[in-house]
Formats: C-alpha cells, sequence, structure tokens
C-alpha cells in the first residue's frame, strides 16, 4: 500500500483527510466497481461532456468493463483513495498489454494508464498521485511492466 502525508492548513474549507493525515491507496476490488464508474463520470464532465442520467447505458459497459478486468489481477489494477467522510474519492487504473519485445522491453509487457480521477471535493491535495505511484509501482513490482 503506497501512503503519502496530506498536510493542510487549519484554514481549509474542505472537512477531510489533511492535517499532517496518512492517506493511503488500496487496491479496488469489485465491491468498488460503481466507485470507479462514478469517477470514471468524472473525466469527460470536466470538458463538457454530458454523462447522461445514473442509469445511462455507458454507465453499464463501463461497470461491465470494470468487473471484468478486476477478475484479472495479473494485467488490471485500480487503485483509490478513501475520504472517512465522502467514500472513495479518487482512482488511477492501468493495464498491461503485450508488445513486441525491444531493447529496452525484452518482455515487451507495457503498462498502460488510464482513468485517473478525484471528486471534485478533493482535488490538489495528491490523492490521485497517490493513487498513480501505487499504480505505477504495481506496474514494475508485482506485473513486471514498464
Amino acid at each position: 500500500m503506497i501512503a503519502s502525508r496530506i498536510d493542510r492548513p487549519e484554514s481549509d474549507p474542505n472537512p477531510g483527510p489533511g492535517g499532517g493525515q496518512v492517506v493511503r491507496a488500496r487496491r479496488a476490488t469489485l465491491d468498488e466497481v460503481p466507485a470507479l464508474v462514478r469517477l470514471r463520470g468524472l473525466i469527460p464532465a470536466e470538458v463538457g461532456v454530458e454523462t447522461g442520467v445514473p442509469d445511462a447505458p455507458w454507465r453499464t459497459a463501463s461497470a461491465e468493463w470494470f468487473a471484468e478486468r478486476l477478475r484479472h489481477p495479473g494485467v488490471f489494477a485500480a487503485f483509490l483513495v478513501d475520504d472517512p467522510a465522502l467514500g472513495v474519492v479518487s482512482s488511477a487504473a492501468g493495464t498491461c498489454d503485450r508488445h513486441a519485445p525491444g531493447p529496452a522491453i525484452l518482455s515487451g509487457l507495457q503498462g498502460h494508464v488510464s482513468n485517473v480521477s478525484t471528486g471534485p471535493r478533493r482535488r490538489r491535495l495528491g490523492h490521485a498521485r497517490i493513487c498513480l505511484d501505487a499504480l505505477l509501482g504495481w506496474f514494475r513490482e508485482e506485473a513486471g511492466s514498464r
């Protein structure tokens, strides 16, 4: 588990982790598929793409996509940060794909980062960085990719 200390001033208007608390990323499970879909929806919404109603077809397809990949922990991982008051507030996901071996990557196994997102109430606190650091560590140490 990757951890980082988040220091925020006492005058911070957003209650939650801070004031020197240690924030940790943890590996997502099938139980977190709804949170992954919710955070995934923030990405297009930030650039003005309408994400639709709570039961929009893309959400069902996204939930199926995440659930299928979470069943293959050797080639897919997602890391989350929890907030005591808000639940899952940040995520980063990634998958490993085999490509032709090359001089820098003899195995041909390459990691690809996707779905890095943080809820609006917890942005600019380093949560996405913590998730991404955990994902990059997984690529190197567990998946054996670059």
